[in-house]
């Protein structure tokens, strides 16, 4: 449920509500701590659907809170571990890089890019050492 502040047009003049009349739709802490609990778990777009929000208010709202929210079909950025650096390392040139990204639970793009920013070469007769 939404307030909206409604303005009067008369003969070309508004006429704003007065400031005690305007209705805020201000965040209880109870929907403050839905969006804390559920950020990782709901999108952005459900989340403003639940709590009858705008997409961009509950973006704003996290923001302010600290948190982030991901929106639907996103995948949330995964940082890279020491361990998967050096899965990635060993297995370059030797595993198929679908296999690699399907290990590593990432995409093919993103193996790929990281490969070449750590380094990582594509050997040359990869088959003859097989």
């Amino acid at each position: 449920m939404t307030h909206r502040i409604v303005e009067r047009v008369t003969n070309d003049t508004v006429h704003l509500p007065s400031q005690d009349a305007a209705v805020e739709h201000c965040w209880s802490p109870e929907t403050e701590a839905y969006v804390l609990a559920n950020s990782k778990q709901v999108s952005v777009e459900e989340m403003a659907d639940i709590l009858c929000r705008t997409v961009k208010a509950v973006k704003n709202k996290a923001f302010l809170m600290g948190c982030s929210i991901q929106s639907k079909g996103k995948m949330p950025k995964l940082r890279w571990t020491p361990d998967d650096l050096k899965y990635l390392k060993s297995s370059w040139g030797h595993v198929d890089t679908v296999l690699i990204a399907e290990h590593l639970s990432r995409t093919v793009a993103a193996v790929s890019r990281k490969a070449f920013k750590t380094g990582c070469r594509v050997q040359s007769n990869i088959s003859e050492q097989l």
